[in-house]
Formats: C-alpha cells, structure tokens, sequence
C-alpha cells in the first residue's frame, strides 16, 4: 500500500469525507485531494499534524510498518450523513449547462434525511437566476432526491430540457408537461413530455440571508 492510499484509508475509516479531513488538518481540500491521488507528495508539516490530528502511528504512516493505530476514531459523525454539492449550478432561468464534478459535501442528520428518502440518491446544487422568485432566489442551494426522476405532484423538480438543467414546477397534460416559473414576470412553457428529462425533485433549499 502507498502512502497516497494509507492517508485516504484512515480518512475513510474515521467516515470522513475530504472536506471534513482537509479542515481537521489544515490544508486545502483540493491538495487533500491530490494527496490521496498521489498525484502530489505531501509535505512534512502535512504528515505531522495528519499523524497528531488522526492519532495514526507516524511509522505506519510514512513507510507502512507496524499498526495503524488503536487510537484511530471511528464513525464520529454516526449521526449524520453528507451529501455532495455539485460543482455546477442549476437556473432558475433558461437553463444551464450540467457540471457532474463534487465542490464540496453538508452533513444533515442521519434520522431527519431519512425520513425524506435515501441520501444516496440525494445532491445539493445551487440556484441560478431569478425566475423560482421569491421561492428561491439566486445563489440557494437546492436538496436533490434523484430517486423521484417522475411528476408525483406539483412540486419543484430539476429537469434536463435541450441539454439545459433547470429547476422547475411541472403540471402534466396528457402527453404534454406545463414548465411553471414562481416569479409571473416568466410566463409558463408548455413542451411534449418526450421532451423532459426528469433529474429529481426538489425536497429542501438552504436561504443566503446576506450579511
């Protein structure tokens, strides 16, 4: 085992996500990141504070002899659940382009999540543009359950349009599907049902309040 696979290894078994472990070290989540892909040696004043931050044996760490650790924590977080937030953002307008990469994670309670679906099948995306007005406005970020890729209600969904997502309500007619906008001034489009690609929908938003 290389050195890049022992530090992602006891991030893993401490149920860390890279956010969380780059924070608990000090470090930038992208060179945490790098780190783990051995794409990037890790400095001596990263392995030093990873050792006394993880408890891991610094003999173990650097050349892989003798334990682990019998000090490493495990599960810390047993009463949360993180989901990734994506990259990307979704309109609230005519439509973006998909951006599939992970920005970063949240953590919600393992026990409130649960009771709206699997967090699994869940992401976190933030808002752009201003026609979900004044439901959601530019910059929220939006829960996801992609598990629910159909109409159940007139609930907000993010939906694929023309290669475009966007964050939408639906009203279906027969074989055609009312794209709806919050803000009035966003008249309502209607399109054949063929034409929607159903991404999820929309189970909670986070609100920016300004400073």
């Amino acid at each position: 085992m290389k050195l890049n696979e022992r530090i992602k290894l006891v991030r893993q078994k401490m149920a860390l996500n890279q956010t969380q472990m780059a924070e608990m070290v000090g470090v930038h989540l992208q060179t945490l990141s790098r780190y783990e892909q051995g794409k990037l040696n890790p400095s001596a004043d990263f392995l030093i504070a990873f050792a006394e931050k993880t408890g891991v044996s610094s003999d173990w760490l650097l050349i892989g002899q003798g334990e682990m650790s019998r000090m490493i924590k495990q599960e810390p977080l047993n009463d949360f659940v993180t989901v990734p937030l994506m990259s990307g953002r979704i309109s609230a307008g005519v439509g973006v382009s998909a951006d599939t990469s992970i920005e970063s994670c949240m953590c919600f309670r393992r026990d409130w999540i649960r009771r709206k679906g699997d967090p699994d099948n869940m992401s976190l995306i933030r808002v752009s543009g201003d026609s979900m007005e004044p439901t959601l406005s530019n910059g929220d970020i939006v829960l996801i359950d992609h598990s629910r890729n159909y109409i159940s209600d007139f609930g907000m969904y993010a939906i694929s349009v023309d290669n475009s997502i966007m964050i939408k309500r639906l009203q279906p007619y027969a074989d055609k599907v009312q794209i709806i906008s919050d803000n009035p001034k966003y008249p309502p489009l209607t399109v054949y049902a063929h034409e929607v690609v159903i991404n999820g929908k929309a189970l909670w938003y986070a609100h920016d309040i300004g400073e």
